[in-house]
């Protein structure tokens, strides 16, 4: 949900790295809705995402803007972002946003 909040605060199309110590997260956006979409929202096995409507919404905001993904081991302090990332406190274990720039300008 706070991916999903982050990029509903971008009020332009934005060149965005989502950097996060979420698996699930990271692989959802990577892999799995991707196949999702691919699969008329349905997994190899014919069932419905969980969270499909949170997905969804998600998958709506990555077609907005360009969006990559770097996942971080949270209990890895040493683990680098990419540069200009505000580093994710050991405690946080979420997401965090880096701009890397507004298209159009």
């Amino acid at each position: 949900m706070a991916v999903i909040r982050g990029l509903e605060r971008l009020h332009f199309a934005s060149q965005v790295t989502v950097v996060t110590a979420s698996r699930y997260v990271a692989r959802g956006i990577e892999e799995w809705l991707p196949r999702w979409r691919g699969n008329g929202w349905r997994s190899p096995k014919g069932k419905r995402p969980k969270n499909e409507a949170l997905w969804r919404r998600l998958d709506a905001l990555l077609d907005l803007h360009d969006v990559g993904v770097v996942w971080v081991d949270s209990r890895n302090t040493a683990s680098p972002g990419p540069e200009g990332a505000t580093p994710l406190p050991a405690d946080m274990g979420q997401f965090s946003i880096t701009l890397n720039h507004r298209h159009g300008e």
